[in-house]
């Protein structure tokens, strides 16, 4: 099922075919966001669903602010 692709970590043509159809969707972001001393670096990728390509991959880095470490102490939920 899709929460099993997803926790794979591994999108190959077919996961990335079979989720697409799953979730309705043509193209698939993945990413990190790591906190480092008072900047949290970003990285994110942009599968399209057809063919598992990399569309863009952008990295950054962004200032820690006080919003950024409300949103960072709220954590994200992940399924099992």
């Amino acid at each position: 099922n899709e929460h099993k692709l997803s926790a794979s970590g591994l999108i190959d043509p077919t996961t990335a075919r079979e989720l697409g159809k799953v979730a309705g969707v043509g193209v698939i972001v993945t990413g990190t966001v790591t906190p480092f001393g008072e900047r949290v670096k970003i990285s994110a990728k942009a599968l399209a669903t057809e063919t598992a390509k990399v569309i863009c991959a952008p990295r950054g880095s962004i200032p820690k602010t006080m919003a950024i470490k409300e949103l960072l102490s709220k954590g994200i939920e992940t399924e099992p």
